[in-house]
């Protein structure tokens, strides 16, 4: 099987045909860290106020189902959290990221790392940030890098961890990470042209908010104006880039820092608040591909509507005012059409309005996209449907049909 290892940092390593570490290549310019959590980030969390979280496994939910309507709290969690819908294209709730035992971490949301492993290249070094780096969590590491590599095709294991210590809240998690980011940079002999960090992190799912973070290491200069640099408030997603950012301030010139947030909070349709560590939800999916120059799968299938969007609009700048047209309002003005044949006086119709219908019903053939007609056209066929209102029986469009999209 070929190896895939994330390399020391600066130094990328080729595809190899064994399971030993590649021969090193020249360093690149430009390189990217991954800081990957695996509670909340490869599964989904349930906190629990003064309790260890609650994973959505499979033997959790499994159980949780058999206790449903027996008002048990726990229970309740987790049904509510399996049965919350997902947005970005998902068409599905929380329970499409049951984890799997004995992995304890969801096959989709592993799959989705690995997709952010491949964009973001050889250049890409996987940073454990999680508690799994601990020495106690050793054997769900490892069966974690064996789910990573069956989803890559090619043997791979954590290399880089961030320092061992005490995490108890969020900002514990964002001193280690910005620890880490300042020790790198100290080694350093010299510094990259360009770094982009991407933190995947719930944040022992709690919001970032009205949190505090020491700042002793980041250089002189770098720490925020008129705040004291050992004692930064980090209140939102941008503000714990910032800070991420003023830490790498020795590793490279450039340094861009996007954090990956994947907590939700919501209130259960029977009341219960609710806060978990989500996972690699396609939302979060889509803003990691993005930053790394990609886009998701929903994206993708979105574009083509989008594009077609736009061009319509563009067309109905050119016209002056345009509108266009779906296929049930050229179905409605073809109907008030063939109504006007019974007439007892015939309805009185410009030459260039009924070249302007005639265009329109000709367009109808070709459905795939949307029909632009001018303002002046718009009056001409409004004028139609005042002379129809003396139809004994109603014409079945009125001017709505033709309202503007």
């Amino acid at each position: 099987m070929p190896c895939w290892q994330p390399p020391q940092f600066g130094v990328p390593c080729r595809w190899q045909g064994d399971a030993t570490r590649g021969a090193l290549v020249e360093r690149s310019q430009g390189e990217t860290l991954i800081f990957v959590d695996v509670d909340g980030v490869l599964n989904v969390g349930v906190r629990v106020k003064g309790e260890a979280p609650i994973n959505l496994s499979d033997s959790n939910y499994e159980r949780a189902l058999s206790l449903e309507g027996e008002q048990n709290y726990h229970a309740d969690l987790v049904l509510a959290a399996a049965r919350h819908e997902l947005c970005h294209g998902e068409g599905s709730t929380y329970a499409k990221f049951i984890s799997k035992t004995p992995s304890d971490v969801s096959e989709v949301l592993v799959g989705r790392l690995v997709e952010l492993l491949r964009v973001a290249g050889p250049g890409c070094t996987a940073v454990l940030s999680s508690s799994w780096r601990k020495p106690q969590h050793r054997k769900m590491l490892r069966r974690l890098e064996e789910r990573i590599s069956a989803h890559l095709g090619a043997s791979f294991a954590f290399r880089e961890f961030t320092m061992q210590r005490k995490e108890s809240g969020p900002e514990d998690r964002l001193e280690t990470i910005g620890q880490y980011l300042a020790t790198l940079g100290r080694k350093r002999q010299r510094s990259l042209g360009s770094l982009r960090v991407l933190v995947l992190e719930d944040f022992c799912i709690s919001p970032l908010r009205d949190i505090r973070c020491c700042d002793c290491d980041v250089p002189k200069g770098r720490a925020p104006v008129n705040v004291s640099r050992a004692n930064v408030p980090v209140d939102s997603v941008a503000d714990a880039e910032r800070f991420l950012e003023a830490r790498a301030a020795f590793v490279a010139w450039d340094v861009r820092v996007k954090v990956i947030h994947t907590y939700d909070a919501f209130v259960s349709p029977e009341g219960l608040f609710m806060e978990v560590g989500c996972g690699l939800t396609m939302e979060h999916h889509c803003a990691a591909l993005s930053f790394l120059g990609s886009r998701c799968e929903h994206c993708a299938l979105k574009a083509p509507e989008d594009a077609q969007v736009q061009d319509g609009q563009a067309s109905a700048d050119k016209t002056g005012g345009g509108y266009l047209f779906g296929l049930e309002a050229l179905q409605n003005m073809n109907t008030i059409m063939v109504k006007t044949e019974s007439l007892e006086e015939p309805v009185t119709v410009s030459q260039e309005a009924l070249q302007n219908m005639n265009t329109i019903m000709v367009k109808m053939e070709r459905l795939e996209e949307p029909v632009t007609v001018s303002q002046e056209a718009l009056q001409n066929m409004n004028t139609i449907m005042v002379k129809t209102e003396r139809l004994e029986e109603p014409v079945t469009a009125g001017q709505e049909a033709l309202a503007p999209r």
